[in-house]
């Protein structure tokens, strides 16, 4: 789904690049269609809301926007991201984040105590070379950071909010039609 549409479409409700919420963000597609991020990419500005040529054939509809429970439990959480992608917010800034790389390995911190940062976990893997078991997440920054902006973070850390708060709010996935 398009992140930018999103942003652009809707600003008032989530606040977009300057803080937001990922349920309000979720609940406004519900009742709007949104279309592909390869018909309306990311730049990580606020834009204007036109209309895409593409964006009027391929659209996604969500019939329920869930909420992982309970929170703090990773347990729950890898449950919901064992059968889809969940969207959560963590807590990063530029001198935790901004120069992970490929060569970077499992991330394990330090992080900030701010939950400031939404991005979407898609799974978790255990990595090869150290062993450690890390969820993998899909950040907003682009696919030149990062991973083909995807990161490892190390999964099972730092008690009950998890590493970098990944789980001390509530995680939210769309249920499509």
């Amino acid at each position: 789904m398009s992140e930018q549409q999103v942003l652009d479409c809707e600003p008032s409700q989530d606040l977009g690049c300057l803080g937001g919420w990922i349920g309000a963000a979720l609940l406004w597609i519900k009742s709007h269609d949104i279309t592909t991020e390869d018909c309306w990419p990311y730049d990580g500005r606020l834009g204007f809301c036109t209309i895409h040529t593409c964006a009027w054939r391929r659209k996604f509809k969500i019939k329920e926007v869930m909420a992982v429970y309970p929170v703090g439990s990773e347990e729950a959480f890898a449950w919901a991201v064992a059968r889809q992608p969940v969207a959560v917010t963590i807590s990063a800034n530029e001198t935790n984040l901004q120069f992970y790389n490929k060569s970077s390995g499992v991330y394990t911190g330090p992080c900030t105590g701010e939950l400031n940062h939404a991005v979407v976990v898609v799974g978790y893997t255990r990595d090869a070379i150290s062993g450690m078991d890390c969820w993998i997440l899909k950040n907003s920054w682009g696919p030149k950071w990062g991973d083909n902006g995807f990161f490892y973070m190390r999964k099972g850390a730092d008690g009950r909010n998890g590493l970098c708060g990944i789980v001390k709010a509530n995680g939210f996935y769309p249920v499509p039609f």
